[in-house]
């Protein structure tokens, strides 16, 4: 098989497949909003990455009887910031790699069954008692029609739920695209762990979101 990877008129992503010997072609149509950023090919089936930084998005692609003619397409989101992770040696399942700031997870994704589920889990900060949270947040939409994503992270006890009436540190740049992602450091665990809410607004000059982003941002 051949494979190209081009752009429409209304710049949507197209994958296109051609078998060499025969010569018969096939287009995979990705919706505007999503953009593959890499292409794996694993045995019969190719994943399509559309993944940025608000949202983790694939697009798998499944030969079956090895034919063009036998193609079908599933969408596989998360929830959180997800990649794929190394080779679970198996025919049938796919291996994903969910990493928050306060705990990584293994998911597999059964391409039978196209079912996903939680292989194992484990928190990156241990300590007694005390929870670590974070939370993506939207603002209301501007005159520009623009939303600007927030990260929040605090930490209870009791409760994963935001907490309405606690003191917040902000910490606001978008310059350059610079790519303001939310991994911990030592002085936002300090702020954390003294009781405050650490939040980083991801405003339009950083990368947060792509290059698109960055560029509207500037002046």
């Amino acid at each position: 098989y051949f494979l190209g990877l081009s752009s429409t008129e209304e710049k949507k992503d197209q994958l296109i497949l051609r078998e060499t010997s025969s010569g018969d072609r096939v287009s995979i149509t990705i919706p505007y909003q999503d953009r593959a950023r890499r292409v794996h090919c694993i045995g019969r089936y190719i994943l399509l990455d559309c993944s940025n930084a608000a949202n983790s998005v694939f697009y798998l692609a499944t030969f079956k009887n090895n034919s063009l003619r036998e193609l079908s397409v599933n969408k596989i989101t998360f929830d959180e910031k997800t990649t794929l992770y190394e080779n679970s040696f198996s025919d049938r399942v796919l291996l994903f790699l969910e990493r928050r700031t306060f705990y990584e997870k293994i998911l597999s994704f059964d391409l039978i069954e196209n079912t996903l589920k939680t292989e194992f889990e484990r928190p990156i900060i241990k300590s007694n008692n005390t929870k670590y949270f974070s939370k993506v947040i939207w603002t209301k939409k501007d005159s520009y029609d623009v939303s600007i994503p927030i990260s929040l992270f605090w930490k209870s006890e009791d409760t994963d739920e935001l907490p309405r009436r606690k003191k917040c540190i902000l910490s606001v740049y978008g310059a350059y695209g610079k790519n303001d992602n939310s991994d911990l450091d030592e002085i936002m665990l300090s702020i954390i762990d003294a009781g405050f809410i650490y939040a980083i607004v991801h405003v339009r000059g950083g990368g947060y979101l792509g290059g698109e982003w960055y560029r509207s941002g500037k002046a």
